[in-house]
């Protein structure tokens, strides 16, 4: 029986399958995909860029494409350890040349990032839009994915799209301009976000309900005022930054087959 692969050995096939992507072939972005499938896709283009681009020009820049398919990622991993001890050495020139390799290569492959990312985050989509078929979907369960656009992370989209799509886009904008806005905006105004893993859902649901209900009784300036701060709310940039980056997701992936 076949041990299961370690988190090391699953890294090793990937900087083998990295070192792919700069070699003078056509890329095989399925093949990279199937590797990195379960890779944070911000862990592969750090991987992708600061740990094997700089590894390959220094090493296997003269590499034939041939030769990489039967290439021992021993001898890969063994070089990328060398390297990374070098530039981390304290006031070594490595630390200059790493950055100019970095910018370089992000410069000079931007493109083919792009096409990587688009199909990593597309199999992460279909996969978790896969897996809610059937589930019935409420209010509770949109306001729950809206508000990690909220928190003091990186907000994945990736992962908020395929519940959104859920539900008509009128009833979506809705909900995150009206009810999740003004409850979870407030956290990234701290200096220190006190919310950063994501919001409870119950005590999310409960606040918004009471935020609802409290503008519900408003007499008619206090609704002019209430739709005044809805107004510059919804112009905030990062909340309206945040809708066009969940829109354009949406619209990407809605409709399409995996």
């Amino acid at each position: 029986m076949d041990k299961p692969l370690t988190y090391i050995d699953l890294k090793k096939d990937l900087y083998k399958v990295l070192l792919g992507f700069f070699l003078n072939r056509e890329i095989n972005y399925s093949y990279i995909v199937s590797v990195a499938q379960n890779t944070p896709t911000t862990c592969v283009e750090r991987m992708l860029f600061e740990e094997v681009a700089p590894v390959y020009y220094l090493y296997f820049r003269n590499m034939l494409s041939s030769a990489w398919v039967d290439w021992d990622k021993e001898i890969l991993w063994k070089n990328i350890r060398e390297y990374q001890e070098k530039y981390n050495e304290k006031f070594s020139f490595y630390k200059m040349r790493h950055k100019y390799l970095v910018f370089y290569f992000r410069k000079k492959y931007q493109s083919q990032w792009i096409e990587l990312k688009k199909q990593l985050e597309a199999l992460k989509y279909y996969r978790k839009a896969k897996n809610m078929e059937g589930m019935v979907l409420t209010d509770i369960d949109l306001c729950e994915a809206l508000s990690d656009m909220f928190i003091d992370s990186e907000t994945n989209f990736i992962y908020i799209a395929p519940v959104a799509n859920r539900f008509p886009i009128e009833h979506v904008k809705k909900v995150y301009f009206e009810w999740v806005a003004p409850v979870c905006y407030p956290n990234l105004c701290s200096p220190i976000p006190s919310i950063w893993m994501g919001f409870d859902r119950d005590e999310l649901w409960k606040d918004i309900q009471e935020y609802k209900a409290k503008n519900s009784n408003l007499d008619s300036f206090g609704k002019k005022m209430h739709k005044l701060s809805l107004f510059h709310l919804r112009n905030t940039h990062i909340v309206k930054y945040q809708w066009k980056e969940l829109e354009k997701y949406m619209n990407t992936y809605k409709n399409n087959n995996a």
